[in-house]
């Protein structure tokens, strides 16, 4: 072991700055991945909300269709109150 001098405190206190330096880096590459993923994830759900939205909104004018010809049909009034 060196002896204890102030250039030895330097050298060890520089090697442990960039070990925990190391340590957040990769932390924070973890960070930008998991976020990247995240924005990923966010904009696929976007697009299957947008298709469901089309998709019910088909099924709801196609149902109030058949309703207003089911009721011509059989001479009934619809109203909206």
């Amino acid at each position: 072991m060196e002896p204890l001098t102030q250039a030895y405190l330097d050298k060890q206190i520089d090697h442990l700055a960039s070990v925990v330096k190391g340590g957040f880096d990769a932390v924070d590459r973890r960070f930008d991945h998991v976020d990247k993923r995240f924005d990923t994830l966010e904009e696929r759900l976007n697009i299957v909300e947008h298709k469901l939205d089309r998709a019910l909104y088909h099924e709801l004018d196609r149902h109030e269709r058949w309703i207003k010809q089911l009721a011509e049909k059989i001479g009934a009034k619809l109203s909206s109150s």
